[in-house]
């Protein structure tokens, strides 16, 4: 005789977040090869791993990608990072895909169920520009820019190099609040009004005294940078006057769409080079414009700030080869210094994976983009995951998220509590999270985490990735205060307030996963011998 029971639960998953704040909403992220599954109920697990591509120069664990965290703090370079070994690209990194022995399974045993790269960069608006100004610098070979101070003006001259032709001069005054333009060094000025509005947000000052309040100027939300007194065009291409400074110099990017060319290496930032340790050669990932958030020069400073994700599914690569290192190159970055909120950029790879010796979870993965400051607070609700309906709840929950700054404390992420229902303002509602590598005041601080010191599975494994934050924790649940018994949805609220040195962080969450172990009775078969009296049976 054989019992057989098989036990099936079809959910639907979903995420709310607040208008405005996120950018893009948060769905359930689904397989090409099942679209419709939002949640993996499986002898198994899911797995993030990834690495930073551009780091400081010199290095700290200290720091901020580009800064210290303080206002009027000293302002340091990016660089790429590149340790594949291979001419053929700028900036390169590596990370380790590790099946675990859970039960006692064999890795070799270990199935890949899904598989999707993100990547993310922050290469604009500065494309040519000079930090402190420096007279006669070289942007890119292309122009020079050279500095007059007076006591009444901080003047600057962009000359194109090619033919020595003043293309443009821009004046700050130095006692009020003002910019004035000229298209050559000689002709009328041009007094461009409505700059001392808050759309615009310029800061010039009068003495050093001010130092913490005059040094930077930038576009508004309105977009306000495409006025033709800041922007000009040379050679076909419109290069835009992006900062303004007495301090800090004047800052020029191009608006080149999806393509980012420097040095003569074009890169893309809807585009990464990728492949296993077992290849020689990259394959190149492309995503849809769609996939997930390109914002261009039309988009403002105080909009978006030029964070780019993209995500491409991998699935089919992935299985095919393994456990081992990946790579990640050619991500659209820029090196040098940045005045605003800093240059940053890696990649990130997710795994669904199932084992017969597993433990049986819900697994449900979303990804989308939002944008945190210390205005932009989003709430996000992740609906359609299915606890155990008794016994343990064990939770493990990964994010991910751009420009999280280690020098800018105050940016933190909450868990609803369970059983509560949402109160903003209620911090009884909410646990802190943190795990090993952040504190609950400075959640998205560049940290990659768990960090495996005594064997690295990064190249490189630096403690501070400026900006790239990779998490996985297993929530303390013994109690079930995270997430109890039948509960099928939680809430996630990201805040970010001003440190007492005068700054705030910008961080942009784009992915977070959730693994709960669940119930799933298991087919059972068993034999049985009955006798009967008086039976016979030839």
């Amino acid at each position: 005789m054989q019992k057989r029971v098989l036990f099936f639960v079809v959910m639907l998953a979903s995420v709310v977040g607040a208008s405005g704040q996120v950018r893009k909403p948060f769905h359930p992220r689904t397989s090409q090869f099942s679209p419709d599954k939002t949640t993996y109920t499986i002898k198994g697990d899911f797995t993030v791993l990834g690495n930073t591509n551009l780091i400081l120069e010199p290095y700290t664990d200290l720091y901020g990608n580009n800064n210290n965290g303080k206002v009027g703090g000293t302002i340091r370079p990016m660089r790429y990072v590149d340790i594949d070994g291979d001419a053929s690209t700028v900036n390169s990194s590596s990370a380790k895909l590790v099946f675990p022995e859970e039960n006692g399974c064999n890795p070799a045993c270990t199935e890949v169920v899904y598989a999707g790269l993100y990547w993310m960069s922050r290469g604009e608006p500065v494309l040519y520009g000079n930090n402190i100004m420096v007279n006669n610098q070289n942007l890119n070979g292309k122009f020079t820019i050279t500095q007059s101070l007076s006591d009444s003006y901080n003047t600057y001259t962009i000359t194109r190099i090619s033919d020595n032709k003043v293309i443009r001069q821009i004046r700050v005054r130095r006692d009020i609040v003002q910019i004035q333009t000229r298209n050559s060094d000689s002709g009328d000025w041009t007094t461009h009004s409505g700059i001392n509005s808050a759309d615009y947000k310029i800061r010039v000052g009068s003495g050093d005294a001010n130092v913490h309040n005059d040094r930077r100027w930038w576009p508004g939300q309105d977009g306000s940078h495409n006025n033709a007194a800041f922007h000009f065009t040379s050679g076909g291409v419109t290069y835009y006057i992006y900062g303004v400074s007495r301090y800090y110099g004047l800052y020029i990017a191009k608006n080149t769409g999806m393509e980012l060319t420097l040095n003569g290496h074009t890169m893309y930032k809807n585009k990464i080079k990728f492949k296993h340790q077992s290849e020689s050669a990259y394959t190149t990932v492309t995503a849809t414009t769609s996939e997930i958030m390109y914002p261009t020069a039309d988009t403002s400073w105080n909009g978006n700030y030029f964070i780019n994700v993209g995500y491409a599914e991998v699935t089919d690569y992935v299985r095919a080869h393994g456990e081992g290192n990946y790579f990640g190159a050619d991500i659209a970055l820029c090196e040098g210094p940045d005045f605003q909120v800093g240059y940053c950029g890696g990649w990130a790879l997710v795994v669904v994976y199932q084992n017969e010796d597993m433990k049986w979870r819900n697994i449900t993965l979303f990804d989308g983009y939002a944008l945190t400051n210390e205005t932009n607070h989003p709430l996000i609700t992740v609906d359609g995951f299915q606890a155990n309906p008794a016994g343990d709840v064990a939770v493990k929950v990964a994010m991910m998220a751009a420009e999280g700054d280690k020098g800018m404390p105050g940016d933190r992420c909450h868990m609803l509590r369970a059983g509560k229902t949402a109160i903003t303002n209620n911090p009884n509602t909410y646990f802190e999270l943190h795990h090993g590598g952040n504190a609950d005041t400075n959640f998205f601080n560049g940290s990659i985490y768990p960090r495996y010191t005594s064997n690295p599975n990064r190249n490189p494994n630096y403690l501070n990735n400026c900006g790239i934050d990779i998490s996985m924790m297993t929530l303390p649940n013994e109690n079930k205060e995270y997430i109890r018994n039948g509960q099928t949805s939680t809430q996630f609220r990201f805040s970010c307030v001003q440190t007492p040195s005068g700054v705030a962080d910008i961080y942009v969450p784009w992915f977070f996963g959730i693994s709960i172990q669940c119930y799933v009775p298991e087919p059972e078969a068993f034999n049985a011998f009955v006798e009967v009296e008086g039976a016979h049976f030839d």
